[in-house]
This record gives C-alpha cells, sequence and structure tokens, in this order.
C-alpha cells in the first residue's frame, strides 16, 4: 500500500478575490481525508493591481514577460499565497516539514488556448523557499 501524504492546495481564481488554501491526505490517487482550510482575500488595492495586470496582459505572446505591471501583481501574488500557506499551517498546527506537497499555478491574467498561451503569475521558488 502506498503512504498517505499531505498534499497542501492553493487557488486563485479569475474573480480574484483572494485565495483558498487547504491540506488534503492522499496516497496520490485516492482521497484519504481533508485537513484544515483557510480563504485569505485580496485587499481592494491589490485587486486593482490584478486587473491592471490582466489589462496589460491581453495579447501576450511571452507567458515568461513581466512588464511592470505583471511584476507588481506577481509579488502580490507570491506574497499573498505564502501568508495563505503560514496561516493553514497555523490552523491545522502543522510545520512546513509535515507537507509533502504543494499544489500552486499561480494567477491567471491571460489565456488565449487557439494561440497555446496561458499566462500565470507567481514565484513557485520563492513561495518554496519562504
Amino acid at each position: 500500500m502506498t503512504a498517505v501524504r499531505r498534499a497542501l492546495g492553493l487557488m486563485s481564481g479569475t474573480s480574484m478575490d483572494g485565495i483558498d488554501a487547504a491540506i488534503l491526505l492522499t496516497d496520490g490517487v485516492n482521497i484519504a481525508g481533508f485537513g484544515a482550510s483557510v480563504s485569505i482575500p485580496y485587499s481592494e488595492p491589490e485587486r486593482a493591481i490584478l486587473r491592471k495586470a490582466v489589462a496589460a496582459a491581453r495579447g501576450m505572446a511571452d507567458r515568461d514577460a513581466r512588464p511592470a505591471e505583471l511584476k507588481a501583481a506577481e509579488d502580490i501574488v507570491t506574497t499573498r499565497h505564502i501568508a495563505a500557506v503560514m496561516a493553514l499551517l497555523e490552523a491545522a498546527d502543522m510545520s512546513p516539514g509535515d507537507v509533502d506537497v504543494i499544489g500552486f499555478h499561480g494567477q491567471t491574467v491571460f489565456h488565449n488556448p487557439d494561440a497555446g498561451i496561458t499566462v500565470q503569475l507567481g514565484n513557485a521558488r520563492r513561495l518554496a523557499d519562504e
């Protein structure tokens, strides 16, 4: 039997209202249980910056480009996701070492499947380091 692992999932959707974070117990195929969850809202000034990033991202051809509007939004997305992880760990009475994997897709600011491009903001390396 495969060992059960603790997966920490993060989600911030196109509504840009905030970040949901949850712990899931899984063997990689089956759900063995659900842990704590938290929701961390974006402030209105943060949402305004995210909306500017969405506008700036329209028509992008390079998913890795980070003009000023996207860079500012990416900093917010990463910082707030880190805060969500820390709040969730506190709510679950866990430490970072108790988590086996984190699912983090960032914040989608542009999606054009016909062109094969999606632009998502978030610095996964910084999230993992912190």
